[in-house]
C-alpha cells in the first residue's frame, strides 16, 4: 500500500512550495478599529505607539486569521486546481492514480496528472493521449510518434492506392528531403524495421512501436538584450558573441512538427508565428521592433575573408536573420547594436535566468540602474555603485549589456548586495576585473548576473561572500564558437588579509576556477556547475583538463616480421556505439611500424588514430570506447593482434606538452596499485617525440613501471602501462612543474588557492559537477561529479559520499562512491563548453551508475534537482500502463 505524505503543520497557500505560510485574509488593526472608541483613547500612549489593548486584540486577530485561512484553505482543498501540493496525492488515491518517484520538494504527483486522469483513460491508447499523459507526468513538453508512419513502404504496382480512399490517411514513404519539420526530428522517414526493440534504447524503427519524443531542455528566454557586434551591419543574438540556434517551446500533441530548435525553412513558412513573437529586433534609437514584413530568413554561413553569406544582398530596409546560428545582419549599418529578444535552451537555468526571483534582501537602500536612465535610476553598474557608496542593494533593471571595470570599497560592518530586478539578467563585461574591497565585517552578494571579461577579485576583510544564481564566464571571453579565448584564468579570487576568515559561498552559478587560500577560510559550492576550462592557448574544446584515460585497443604481444594477411588489407574500427568504420590499407603491412604508420592515414577524419609502441600497434580512440573488428574473408586485425585476449587496455592521455618547460628535465610522482613511485626524466628534450622517449626511459628504471610505453600524439603524451589498469600522475609540492610541463596533469585546476594548484579552503560540494581537478585542504563531496583528481591535504576529516571520484584521487573516508572500471565509463557530457547546448547535461547511456548513484538513488551532478531519473521513472511507468495491447513505447530525446 502507498504510503501518502503527512500533510505539513501550516497549510500551504494554493501554487505555493510545500509547507509555506498561508496569506493573512485580515490585517491587523481590523477588529481593534470596532472597540468603541472611548477604550481606543484610554489605551492610546502619547508617543502614539499600540497600548497593551491594542497588543492584546492583536494577538487574539492574528490566531483568528489563521483559522480564517485553514478554513478558506480546506475549501481550496476540495479542487485539484487550487489544492496545496501535500494534497494532491490523496485527490490522486480517489481517482487511481498511484504516485511514482518523488520530483522537487518532494513532490510525488504533478497536479496535471492527477486532473487529466479520467480524460485520459478515455483516450486510452491513443498517441494524443500518450502525449499528454508524458507532459503530465514530467512537465517536459512532449509528442508521440507512431512510427510505422516512418517507415519505407514499397507500393504496390497491382493495386494503387487511390487518394480519394486514402485522404487523410498516413503512410510510410521515403524521405522527403524538403521538409523542413521532419529533417530536425529524431526520427527520419524512409527507413527500414529494425528487430530491435525500443524500449531497449537500442532500436526504433518497428511497426508497432511508439516513440515518445521529450524536450528536456529548459527554455531560457532573453528579453533586449544588446547583441554582440561584429561590425556595424553584422550581429549575434548572444550577448556573448556566440553562435548558437534559436529556440521556441515546443507543442505536445501528435506527430514530429513542432521542434524546440528554430530551422530556417520553418520559420520562413511561417513567419508570423515565430517573428514577432519568438523573435523580435529592435534597431538602436528605435522604439518599436522590427516588422516582420521587413525581417528576411537566409543563411548567414560563413563566407570568403571572414564575411557572411547574403549581407550584400540585403535591401536597405532589411533585417536577415539566421535562427539555426544566432545571427543576424542588416541591409545598412547602425549606428549601435540592436537590443534583440529570443529564447535559448539550457540543461537547467544554472547559471541565472530572467525566470528567477531576485532575493529577499533586509537592506537599508535600494539603487537602481537601467538603461534607459528614467527617474533617478543610474544608467551604469559603475555609476549605481558609486550612488549607493557600495551600502545597500543596486538591482539591475533590465537584461542589457554593461561595460567596464569595477572597483567598490564596501563599509565595514554593512552589506553591498549587486543583483537582478525580477525579469532580469544583465551581462556585466569587464575589460580586466571587478574588484571589491570589503571592510571588516561586511557581507558582499552578487545575483542573477552573468560576469565576463574577467575575474571576481574579493580583497579586505569580510565576513561573507555569496554568489548566487550568477554565470561568472568560464574563459572570460569567447569565440563564436564558444571557446576560450586566451589568457583564461580564474572567475572568483579571494585575497582577504591573512589574519581574516571568509565564508564563501556559491549556489546554483556557472563558474570557472575558484582560487580561495586556505588560512581558515570556507568555501561551498552547491547546485553549481564549476569548469576548469583549458590550458592558455589550447581550446577548451580540444581536450578536457588534465590528464584522462582513455581506452585503447593494442597488439595482444609485440609484433615482429608480419605475414602476408588473408585478403585485402582492411579492418573495422567501432567507437562508441556508432556503426563500425571499414578502413583500408594501402597494402599489406610488413612490421608494426609500417601499419600503424598507413592505419593511422586511413583513420583520418574518424576522431582515431594508430601509432606504434615497443613494437605493438596501438588504436586510441577519442575518449569513447574502441574495438577492432575482422570483415568477412579478412584477417588482418587477427594479423595485428588487436583482437582477442590481451587486446584491450587502458592509457592515460595527457594535454599538450610544453617542450620548452620540460627541457630541463625533473621528476614525476605516478601513482599505481602498489602505491606511489618517484619517476626521473632527463633533461634534453626538443620535441614532444624526445619527450616521450625520456620519460619512457625513466619509467624503465622503476621495477613497478617497467615496460611501459610512452609515444607522442602531435604534442601530446600517452603513456601505455604494461598492466591492464591505467597508471595516475598526482602532484606533490616537489614535482608540480614537471607534471604540468608534461600535459599530465592540468596546469589550472578547477578548485584550490592558486594557479599552482595549492590547496584551497575548506571545501563543500554538494550536487555540483567539476570539470576538472580539485585540490583543498579538507574536503566534504556529497552528490556530486568530480571529472579531475580530487585531492585533500587532511584526509582524516570530512568526506566524500555518492559521487563519483576520478582515478588518482586522495581523499578521506568514501561512502558509496563509484569510480572508472570495466563496468563504469567515466562521465560524458553532451557538451563541455559552456554557452553550446547542453553544457554539462550527462550523456544518460551507459550512465546508470552516475544517474542513479546520488544519496537518493537518482542522478548525481549540478543538474540532478532537476529530477530527470525520476521523471523518466514516472513517464515510462505511466506509458506502460496506457498502451494498446501489442504495442510497445520508448523514450526518446529531442533536444
Amino acid at each position: 500500500m502507498t504510503q501518502l505524505p503527512v500533510p505539513p503543520s501550516v497549510p500551504a497557500t494554493p501554487g505555493g512550495p510545500v509547507g509555506s505560510e498561508p496569506a493573512r485574509t485580515g490585517g491587523r488593526g481590523t477588529a481593534f478599529g470596532l472597540l468603541p472608541a472611548v477604550y481606543r483613547e484610554r489605551d492610546a500612549q502619547p508617543d502614539g505607539g499600540a497600548g497593551f489593548l491594542r497588543e492584546l486584540v492583536g494577538l487574539v486577530e492574528d490566531e483568528l486569521a489563521l483559522v480564517h485561512d485553514d478554513i478558506d484553505q480546506l475549501y481550496e482543498d476540495l479542487f485539484v486546481e487550487t489544492c496545496a501540493a501535500w494534497v494532491l496525492p490523496y485527490l490522486g488515491d480517489l481517482v487511481a492514480v498511484t504516485p511514482g518517484a518523488p520530483l522537487d520538494r518532494g513532490v510525488v504527483l504533478t497536479r496535471g496528472a492527477v486532473a487529466d486522469a479520467i480524460p485520459l483513460r478515455r483516450r486510452k491508447g491513443t498517441a494524443s493521449a500518450l502525449a499528454d499523459l508524458a507532459h503530465d507526468l514530467t512537465g517536459w513538453p512532449a509528442r508521440a510518434v507512431e512510427v510505422f508512419e516512418h517507415l519505407a513502404v514499397t507500393r504496390s504496382v497491382r493495386l494503387p492506392e487511390r487518394p480519394q480512399l486514402t485522404a487523410g490517411r498516413k503512410r510510410g514513404r521515403t524521405a522527403d528531403l524538403r521538409s523542413a519539420l521532419e529533417a530536425e526530428q529524431a526520427l527520419r522517414r524512409g527507413s527500414t524495421p529494425e528487430v530491435r526493440r525500443i524500449g531497449s534504447g537500442r532500436g526504433r524503427y518497428g511497426v508497432r512501436n511508439v516513440a515518445v519524443l521529450v524536450w528536456r531542455d529548459v527554455r531560457l528566454p532573453r528579453t533586449w538584450v544588446d547583441a554582440a557586434a561584429v561590425d556595424d551591419r553584422r550581429f549575434r543574438f548572444s550577448p556573448l558573441g556566440v553562435d548558437g540556434p534559436l529556440a521556441t517551446t515546443p507543442r505536445t500533441g501528435v506527430g514530429t512538427a513542432g521542434g524546440g530548435r528554430l530551422t530556417r525553412r520553418a520559420v520562413a513558412a511561417e513567419p508570423g508565428v515565430f517573428l514577432g513573437t519568438d523573435v523580435l529586433v529592435r534597431p538602436a534609437g528605435a522604439v518599436d521592433p522590427v516588422a516582420v514584413g521587413d525581417v528576411v530568413v537566409c543563411d548567414l554561413g560563413d563566407a570568403a575573408a571572414g564575411g557572411w553569406s547574403n549581407v550584400a544582398r540585403l535591401p536597405a530596409t532589411a533585417v536577415g536573420i539566421d535562427p539555426e546560428r544566432g545571427r543576424l545582419a542588416f541591409g545598412s549599418a547602425q549606428p549601435a547594436p540592436p537590443r534583440v529578444t529570443f529564447t535559448t535552451t539550457a540543461p537547467s537555468d544554472v547559471g541565472g535566468s530572467e525566470l528567477a526571483d531576485p532575493p529577499d534582501l533586509d537592506a537599508p537602500r535600494v539603487t537602481t540602474v537601467g538603461r534607459a536612465g528614467t527617474g533617478a535610476a543610474a544608467t551604469s553598474v559603475a555609476g549605481g555603485l558609486a550612488a549607493s557608496g557600495g551600502v545597500g542593494v543596486v538591482e539591475v533593471e533590465d537584461s542589457g549589456t554593461y561595460d567596464g571595470d569595477l572597483t567598490v570599497a564596501v563599509p565595514p560592518r554593512t552589506l553591498l548586495a549587486v543583483t537582478s530586478a525580477r525579469g532580469a539578467h544583465p551581462l556585466v563585461r569587464l575589460a580586466s576585473g571587478w574588484v571589491l574591497d570589503a571592510g571588516e565585517g561586511s557581507v558582499v552578494v552578487l545575483d542573477g548576473l552573468t560576469i565576463g571579461g574577467g575575474p571576481v577579485v574579493v580583497r579586505g576583510r569580510p565576513d561573507r561572500v555569496e554568489i548566487s544564481r550568477c554565470t561568472l564566464v568560464p574563459g572570460y571571453r569567447l569565440t563564436a564558437d564558444a571557446e576560450a579565448v586566451p589568457p583564461v584564468g580564474p572567475s572568483l579570487v579571494l585575497a582577504v588579509d591573512s589574519d581574516w576568515q571568509t565564508e564563501v559561498t556559491v549556489r546554483e552559478c556557472v563558474t570557472g576556477p575558484l582560487h580561495v587560500p586556505a588560512d581558515g577560510n570556507t568555501l561551498t559550492v552547491t547546485d553549481s556547475v564549476v569548469d576548469a576550462v583549458g590550458r592558455d592557448g589550447v581550446p577548451a574544446g580540444t581536450a578536457p583538463p588534465g590528464a584522462r584515460v582513455v581506452p585503447v585497443v593494442r597488439s595482444s604481444t609485440p609484433l615482429g616480421a608480419l605475414p602476408l594477411p588473408t585478403g585485402p588489407p582492411r579492418l573495422a574500427v567501432r567507437l562508441g556505439g556508432d556503426a563500425p568504420i571499414v578502413v583500408a590499407l594501402p597494402g599489406p603491412p610488413t612490421d608494426a611500424a609500417t601499419a600503424a604508420a598507413d592505419l593511422d592515414a586511413a583513420l583520418t577524419g574518424t576522431g582515431a588514430r594508430a601509432v606504434v609502441a615497443r613494437g605493438r600497434v596501438v588504436v586510441v580512440g577519442d575518449g569513447r570506447p574502441v574495438a577492432v573488428e575482422t570483415t568477412p574473408g579478412e584477417d588482418l586485425a587477427a594479423v595485428l593482434g588487436l583482437v582477442g585476449p590481451g587486446s584491450t587496455a587502458r592509457a592515460v592521455l595527457g594535454e599538450h606538452a610544453d617542450v620548452p618547460a620540460a627541457a630541463g628535465g625533473g621528476t614525476v610522482t605516478v601513482t599505481t596499485s602498489s602505491g606511489d613511485r618517484r619517476v626521473t626524466v632527463a633533461a634534453g628534450a626538443v620535441d614532444a617525440t624526445g619527450l616521450a622517449g625520456l620519460l619512457e626511459a625513466g619509467l624503465d628504471v622503476v621495477a613497478d613501471l617497467a615496460g611501459t610505453a610512452v609515444v607522442a600524439l602531435g604534442d601530446r603524451l600517452l603513456v601505455l602501462p604494461t598492466s591492464p589498469q591505467a597508471l595516475t600522475v598526482t602532484v606533490t609540492a616537489d614535482d608540480r612543474a614537471t607534471a604540468h610541463a608534461l600535459g599530465l596533469v592540468s596546469p589550472r585546476p578547477a578548485v584550490a588557492a592558486d594557479a599552482a594548484g595549492t590547496p584551497s579552503a575548506a571545501l563543500t560540494l554538494d550536487r555540483c559537477t567539476v570539470l576538472g581537478q580539485v585540490t583543498a585542504e579538507s574536503l566534504t563531496v556529497i552528490d556530486s561529479i568530480v571529472t579531475g583528481p580530487l585531492r585533500a591535504e587532511r584526509r582524516q576529516v570530512g568526506c566524500v559520499r555518492h559521487s563519483w571520484v576520478a582515478p588518482g584521487s586522495a581523499t578521506p573516508a568514501r561512502d558509496h562512491c563509484r569510480s572508472e572500471g570495466p563496468e563504469t565509463p567515466p562521465p560524458r557530457f553532451v557538451s563541455r563548453r559552456y554557452a553550446t547546448p547542453g553544457y554539462g547535461r550527462l550523456r544518460r547511456a551507459g550512465a546508470t551508475a552516475l544517474v542513479r548513484g546520488a544519496s537518493d538513488g537518482y542522478e548525481m551532478g549540478a543538474h540532478a534537482r532537476l529530477g530527470q531519473t525520476q521523471r523518466d521513472d514516472n513517464l515510462r511507468r505511466g506509458i506502460a500502463e496506457s498502451l494498446r495491447f501489442g504495442l510497445e513505447a520508448g523514450v526518446l530525446d529531442a533536444d
